[in-house]
């Protein structure tokens, strides 16, 4: 889980640098990188429950 949000926060800074967008657009990346955060912790807990 970790390995995957550091690859998309590393995906996000390699576009900051190759790409020109907004303060703003940027704040809403990361806001969506935290909700999809957030959903797979909420998925992986369920995972675990159902397997126990």
């Amino acid at each position: 889980m970790n390995h995957s949000i550091q690859r998309v926060e590393k995906s996000v800074e390699q576009m900051e640098r190759h790409t020109t967008i907004t303060k703003t657009e940027q704040l809403q990346l990361m806001q969506a990188v935290l909700e999809l955060a957030d959903r797979i912790k909420l998925i992986e807990t369920h995972v675990k429950m159902i397997n126990k």
